[in-house]
């Protein structure tokens, strides 16, 4: 024990390299432009994603909906207003009954991701403008 305590008391204090807390702020101010830039790519790709699915979405499930029977009983409901108000109970239901719902839920889904998407996309590009990154 005693030869470790008298190597370390010849050792003289390590002084830290000239520059190297430059360095290390470079490091990490690097990292956080990759990081940014990493981001910012998966928020692009989320986006443009998200977009084609929604209009996929729209022109495979938006026929169904259109030629659904919930817009001819809807119509019914404009034609004729007295036979609707008169059964507005049994009209009601058959609303509901032909109203396409899963085609309209598989149609907002990707329209929501892509709201969200483009949300975090703008929050991203404004938190890099407010830390005045250079990405040159």
């Amino acid at each position: 024990m005693n030869t470790f305590s008298a190597i370390f008391k010849k050792i003289s204090e390590i002084e830290p390299s000239i520059g190297l807390e430059k360095r290390i702020l470079r490091k990490i101010t690097l990292e956080r432009k990759k990081r940014i830039m990493r981001d910012l790519m998966f928020y692009r790709v989320w986006t443009f994603g998200s977009l084609a699915l929604a209009i996929y979405a729209i022109f495979a499930f938006g026929g169904s909906v259109l030629n659904s029977e919930f817009w001819s009983m809807t119509s019914l409901f404009f034609s004729d207003i007295k036979i609707v108000t008169t059964n507005w109970s049994n009209y009601a239901f058959s609303i509901m009954e032909t109203l396409p719902v899963i085609n309209l839920i598989l149609i907002l889904i990707p329209i929501f991701v892509f709201a969200i998407s483009i949300d975090l996309y703008k929050n991203l590009k404004d938190r890099i403008k407010s830390n005045h990154y250079n990405f040159a």
